[in-house]
């Protein structure tokens, strides 16, 4: 029966936060794995 307004806001703050965590690192996962196909197909070019 909690009826500050600050307590869900900031659990679904905290939700959103690690959402867009998630989604950075899985960006960042893809993108380095891109650069890396990249990389080795340059290398193997040269």
């Amino acid at each position: 029966m909690n009826t500050s307004p600050g307590r869900p806001m900031w659990g679904t703050e905290v939700r959103g936060v690690l959402a867009i965590a998630a989604v950075i690192v899985a960006i960042a996962v893809i993108w380095t794995r891109i650069e890396n196909r990249t990389t080795d197909t340059e290398t193997a070019v040269t």
